[in-house]
């Protein structure tokens, strides 16, 4: 398979610069943009992202590039591949690039294969014995376009869904039929009622940055409804023989550690569901 294939598969420009162009303000002046917050390297989450398009973008890429545990982090490079996507709805002005255009030879073919090499590299040379790695589901399309066999999962393929969204704290609740999407605005937690056209389009000025208004905001309200019940694995049945007991093997990444039950409500914005959201990550 060559780059034009994946390019063509994957919809990326096949260019021939692999790496990131690099501009000392380009992470700080993103960052204002879409926060209003000051950049601070390993301080930045996505929480933080205040538009709902924005904050989705950046979990895709996470999850289509990076073996990152932590998904809700914010990187430089993470600021970097989103840049070129923002900079047309900023304010004129806002988001300025160098004398020349420092990603007119940047080629994400290029990148994607990068990073499939140093995965390849790393599953090589760790020393763990039963080495796992997650990238996402971008490499499907490739193994798809080979008529590579993808085996049958019990669990089945995993999505940026609703329920994913409700786990990783984007969504409340339901509020009646509607969704009700959550973030931080100026250091507090605030509600908005989603769909909203209105609120989210990109092509209204200033969109961008999401500097709603109080009135947007939703008000005081009851008990959300909850979006759905957790996904539960699916587990074959099997009449004809019985499955000979397996030795449990050790974790990769140290010992067992205690566990939480979650919370099975809707708990309202502050404290107390940011420490349940937070253990429901660490437990995942």
């Amino acid at each position: 398979m060559n780059f034009k294939d994946i390019g063509r598969v994957m919809g990326f420009q096949d260019l021939a610069d692999y790496s990131l162009p690099k501009c000392e303000n380009l992470p700080t002046q993103l960052w204002k943009l879409i926060t209003g917050n000051k950049h601070s390297t390993g301080a930045d989450k996505n929480s933080h992202i205040r538009h709902t398009s924005v904050r989705y973008l950046q979990r895709m890429l996470v999850h289509a590039f990076y073996p990152r545990k932590q998904a809700g982090n914010v990187t430089k490079e993470d600021m970097r591949l989103l840049y070129p996507a923002i900079r047309p709805y900023a304010p004129p002005g806002t988001l300025p690039l160098p004398s020349n255009d420092i990603y007119a030879s940047f080629g994400m073919v290029s990148f994607f294969v990068n990073h499939l090499e140093h995965y390849r590299d790393w599953a090589w040379y760790t020393t763990d014995s039963q080495p796992k790695v997650g990238i996402g589901g971008m490499i499907t399309p490739l193994l798809q376009f080979l008529n590579v066999p993808l085996g049958k999962d019990a669990a089945g393929p995993k999505f940026i869904d609703d329920t994913y969204l409700r786990i990783a704290t984007y969504f409340s609740g339901m509020y009646g039929k509607d969704y009700v999407y959550h973030y931080y605005f100026q250091g507090k937690p605030v509600e908005v009622v989603l769909p909203n056209q209105r609120l989210t389009s990109l092509e209204r000025p200033g969109a961008i940055s999401f500097n709603l208004s109080q009135e947007d905001f939703l008000g005081e309200h009851g008990s959300l409804c909850p979006i759905a019940a957790p996904r539960k694995r699916s587990v074959p049945t099997r009449h004809d023989f019985a499955e000979p007991p397996r030795e449990e093997s050790a974790p990769i990444y140290g010992p067992p550690h205690y566990y939480f039950k979650p919370h099975d409500g809707v708990l309202p914005p502050g404290t107390l569901r940011d420490a349940h959201d937070h253990i429901g990550r660490l437990q995942r």
